[in-house]
């Protein structure tokens, strides 16, 4: 875990052996570890360059554990950057069988918003990285597309 730490990138394969690549924008230790995924991919990790990554490049936003890591299917470039932060406000969406409403950080009702409005907040809960590798999977098209997936993606 000394390795992971707020503004480090990391890099993950894709389905088609390519290149994803994320950051590490926060870690909480009753949340987990905050990423963002960019929409860039790579044949090799030698050819990243975080230079040409900006929030526009941002995918996805989703709390993880570190599980990843310590798998090494997430693998620390062991650059650190600014942290592309942007979404750590203290509202979240969660989404019922009616749509998207907002809670704050302790998952208190805020209000209820419309679908359009749900890509500016990230979701509360955390997921396994195997979705974040999925979830990027789907943006590139390299798996067919299923509605979870698409859900959490902030751009399509």
């Amino acid at each position: 875990m000394s390795r992971i730490k707020e503004g480090i990138f990391f890099y993950f394969f894709l389905k088609n052996e390519e290149i994803g690549i994320g950051q590490v924008i926060n870690i909480d230790k009753l949340k987990g570890v905050t990423i963002v995924v960019f929409d860039k991919i790579f044949k090799n990790a030698n050819d990243i360059d975080v230079n040409d990554l900006s929030e526009s490049n941002i995918i996805l936003c989703l709390n993880t554990t570190i599980a990843f890591f310590k798998l090494k299917r997430f693998i620390p470039l062991g650059i650190t950057g600014k942290s592309f932060n942007i979404f750590m406000d203290k509202e979240f969406k969660i989404e019922d069988e009616n749509g998207f409403f907002l809670v704050n950080e302790e998952g208190v009702f805020l209000r209820r918003i419309k679908n359009e409005e749900s890509s500016k907040y990230m979701y509360i809960n955390s997921v396994s990285g195997a979705v974040i590798v999925n979830t990027a999977n789907t943006y590139f098209g390299l798996i067919d597309k299923e509605d979870y997936y698409t859900s959490k993606l902030l751009k399509w």
